[in-house]
């Protein structure tokens, strides 16, 4: 893939974000909230201790991988906020992110700009208001497994994960959890430092992506909701770009 080309995907990734969207930063330490779950409608934060806990089993991963498989579709509320190395503020952005297994994820800024991003396991495709651009993932094998990595998550698609990035989980996958995946290929590591899921259950709640140039993004999902019930039309409706 050509410089330019990387360019585009990483700018159409919110700078490695959203996958980045979502390791060196804690995503417990990070976010003043803590991340979020909800249980009868009041907010919880997660225990300030998690990452403190020892590390779960392979089969206690393996239990939350599972858990993954069993959610067809995912929408949430996202909030982002990228802190750029040469940059003093912050660039926040927010929106709703949808996932279908058959469909892939769309991400639905509202805020600075309104712009609709889609992702499937081969392709990327970016509406910025006014055209559409595509970018194909099997240019770049790097590129592909980080904007892959977070869907690959939500699909509960552990051996997918574990051929870019080693896995280390402390909590328990029936309540809090934390997961960092940490690059194993070198080429991965010049890109990226680590991504940080904390979630709770078979919900994420928040997402920390440390570049390697000391950029992050920390995302936030709130408003979590799971297996809705939509006709054919709706779903298209949703992941398709103007």
């Amino acid at each position: 893939m050509s410089g330019a080309g990387r360019a585009r995907l990483r700018s159409a990734l919110g700078g490695i974000s959203v996958l980045g969207v979502l390791s060196v930063a804690s995503a417990v330490s990070v976010l003043g909230t803590r991340g979020l779950a909800h249980a009868d409608g009041v907010a919880i934060a997660a225990p300030a201790d998690l990452l403190d806990r020892p590390e779960a089993d392979s089969q206690a991963l393996d239990r939350l991988f599972a858990s993954f498989r069993n959610v067809k579709n995912f929408h949430a509320t996202f909030t982002e906020e990228k802190k750029l190395t040469l940059l003093v503020k912050p660039l926040k952005s927010d929106g709703t992110l949808y996932f279908d297994r058959e469909h892939g994820l769309a991400r639905h800024a509202k805020t600075p700009k309104v712009q609709k991003l889609r992702l499937t396991e081969t392709s990327l495709t970016l509406w910025n208001g006014t055209t559409v651009e595509h970018v194909n993932l099997d240019q770049s094998r790097d590129l592909s497994a980080l904007a892959l990595s977070f869907p690959r998550i939500l699909r509960g698609d552990r051996p997918g994960l574990a051929k870019t990035f080693a896995m280390k989980m402390q909590g328990t996958e029936t309540a809090w959890w934390d997961l960092t995946l940490a690059p194993t290929e070198d080429s991965l590591k010049r890109m990226l430092s680590g991504i940080t899921i904390v979630g709770h259950g078979d919900s994420v709640q928040s997402v920390i992506v440390q570049e390697a140039n000391g950029d992050r993004t920390r995302t936030l999902f709130t408003d979590v909701h799971k297996n809705v019930q939509r006709s054919a039309s709706e779903t298209e409706a949703l992941f398709r770009l103007p």
